[in-house]
């Protein structure tokens, strides 16, 4: 009988929590944060100014008035088309109230250029349904991986925009 119970238990409780994440939406969001790091490589390698603008929440945009222009900063600063993009971390931050919901990702990437390794680190809310201006990127931060510790910074004291070390 116990055998039984723990056999249910492992089969059942695995299809209702992800059922639940379904329903929430959230299993497409984490694909969707994903492509995001595939389609930041993809605009940057094309030089694309006006696609990566694209990219940040309605509020960024707003606020920051020199984003196109700290944007075109990126192409000279990595020196080369991205040839990997790595996932090397990735934490979610959610909020539920009602039927009301926002999903933020804070991501890091590893990305290569020649023989050069970089953290590419984005901060990206897939959906908010509270403050529908904030959805899109709020900042876009490479550096090379060689001086991870003197550009450590927490996420939540990362200015919105981009962030280059040598405008730092």
């Amino acid at each position: 009988m116990k055998k039984l119970f723990l056999l249910l238990l492992i089969i059942i409780v695995p299809i209702f929590s992800c059922t639940g994440k379904e329903k929430m939406g959230f299993g497409q969001r984490d694909k969707m944060n994903k492509q995001m790091a595939y389609k930041i490589v993809e605009l940057i390698n094309a030089k694309d100014i006006e696609g990566l603008y694209n990219l940040f929440s309605e509020e960024v945009k707003e606020s920051d008035l020199t984003l196109k222009e700290d944007i075109g900063k990126l192409f000279p600063y990595l020196n080369g088309k991205i040839v990997s993009c790595e996932e090397y971390g990735i934490a979610m931050k959610g909020g539920i109230e009602k039927e009301k919901n926002s999903t933020r990702y804070e991501s890091e990437f590893k990305i290569k250029i020649k023989d050069t390794v970089y953290f590419m680190y984005y901060d990206y809310t897939v959906r908010n349904d509270f403050s529908p201006k904030k959805e899109g990127l709020r900042f876009i931060k490479i550096f090379k991986e060689s001086e991870q510790e003197k550009y450590f910074c927490y996420w939540d004291l990362i200015k919105s925009g981009i962030f280059l070390p040598d405008e730092n």
